[in-house]
């Protein structure tokens, strides 16, 4: 399996510019939809197939994904409602007190042995490579023509992390394997040998605590990315993400919700918390600081005044207010 890339050696850094990196959540943000679905499917064809046993284990994944829907609900239901829930902290405490239900999931899935006897970072890279091939998971449009504007804008071109809470880091990399070469590193959770699902991260720990062996909330992210926050090569000026689990990451540091309609989940609570979060074409100039606007795609990303990575590299811009 296909490495991800290393930072290459820093090139010349043109007057006003400074090295720096650009986090992403995956699923629904670099992706159009989720894709633990196809996860699920391409466990499924494998448990069909001779080498996988010849079963069909169908019901076993139902059972999982029902499970999950019971206990989001049941959480949800003891929890305050959206409109109750009015300032940061208390979607905080929301958003973060989800962890418990999210790790009695995993749980469940263990207990199923639905991924043991798979091999997983093989099967699950190559089901990734696949699934982008026949479009089962579809790249947001001008995904590509982003990656490259960051390398040829940009001197030196800043790297690139992909956060995400997906079950796979090697469906992800399988599904990215295009753009893997300028991609710094995967962190997200993988699929072991006996089936169980943990943080694929060597400082995993350092970042999760001794209580916690996946990533699975908002509170994760944030923590993974103020890890990556302290590594070479600078500062981190945008995060993109379209989940509630993004949101802590765009209002420490701000950046894109992508999101088709710009009416989803994550939008929405960071309008209820006082964020305006516009529209990127309302955006007049780039984006300084932490704020935060939408999108549907990287093609109105690029075409938008918010993302100027020209206006960077001319010198013009103050590196003390973090605007770009």
């Amino acid at each position: 399996m296909p490495q991800v890339a290393t930072d290459s050696p820093s090139r010349i850094l043109p007057q006003g510019c400074t090295p720096f990196q650009v986090i992403l959540d995956f699923d629904g943000t670099i992706t159009e939809r989720d894709t633990i679905d196809n996860i699920g499917r391409a466990v499924l064809e494998w448990r069909r197939s001779p080498e996988g046993g010849g079963t069909d284990v169908t019901a076993e994944w139902q059972r999982i994904v029902d499970g999950y829907i019971r206990g989001l609900t049941a959480y949800d239901d003891s929890q305050p409602s959206e409109e109750q829930r009015t300032t940061v902290g208390q979607e905080l405490a929301y958003l973060r007190g989800r962890r418990a239900m999210e790790e009695a999931s995993l749980r469940r899935v263990r207990e199923s042995h639905f991924f043991t006897g798979l091999a997983a970072q093989e099967q699950l890279y190559e089901a990734g490579q696949r699934d982008r091939e026949t479009k089962a998971t579809t790249i947001r449009q001008g995904f590509s023509e982003w990656i490259k504007t960051l390398k040829e804008d940009f001197d030196p071109a800043p790297s690139i992390h992909i956060v995400s809470v997906n079950f796979s880091a090697s469906y992800i990399k399988g599904v990215l394997q295009p753009w893997l070469q300028d991609i710094s590193s995967v962190i997200a959770n993988e699929v072991q040998s006996d089936g169980n699902i943990s943080a694929a991260l060597d400082c995993s720990a350092q970042i999760l605590g001794k209580d916690s062996s996946a990533f699975t909330v908002s509170e994760d992210k944030l923590a993974i990315t103020k890890h990556l926050s302290t590594k070479p090569p600078g500062p981190i000026r945008y995060y993109f993400g379209d989940s509630t689990t993004d949101l802590e990451c765009l209002i420490e540091y701000g950046g894109y919700v992508l999101d088709s309609e710009g009416g989803g989940s994550l939008v929405r609570a960071l309008r209820r918390l006082g964020h305006r979060v516009p529209h990127t074409t309302e955006c007049t100039s780039t984006l300084a600081g932490n704020q935060i606007c939408w999108a549907r795609n990287f093609l109105e990303i690029l075409q938008s005044r918010s993302w100027a990575p020209k206006h960077l590299q001319a010198g013009t811009v103050n590196q003390t207010n973090s605007s770009v």
